[in-house]
């Protein structure tokens, strides 16, 4: 069984649970989490990561550019998101954030 887990806000307290749900679906299924370029993964952990929300608009500080840059990020991930779907066969496909919701139910439709 293949296991996509989508979390694209994965980093800082969250990725405790993140990474505790992976480790743990990893014993039993291939598991790949899709989440924030900045997630630091457990060394010890048996999934594989891609890193690919956020990579710029995750440092920058609060800004109207800011929510500009993010939501392309977003948009892109998503587009990438789906490539890795259409490629790999995974027989669940669990989203553990939404953040924007109007791209959301978009990509969610695809």
């Amino acid at each position: 069984m293949k296991i996509l887990i989508v979390d694209p806000w994965g980093v800082k307290n969250i990725s405790h649970y993140t990474n505790g749900l992976c480790s743990g679906l990893s014993n039993y299924s291939d598991t790949t989490l899709f989440t924030n370029y900045h997630f630091e993964k457990k060394t010890d952990n048996n999934y594989t990561v891609k890193k690919v929300f956020f990579k710029h608009s995750e440092i920058m500080k609060s800004s109207y550019l800011r929510r500009i840059v993010r939501g392309f990020e977003y948009f892109f991930g998503y587009s990438k998101l789906i490539k890795e779907i259409k490629t790999n066969s995974y027989s669940v496909v669990h989203f553990q954030w939404l953040l924007l919701y109007p791209i959301d139910i978009f990509f969610l439709k695809k």
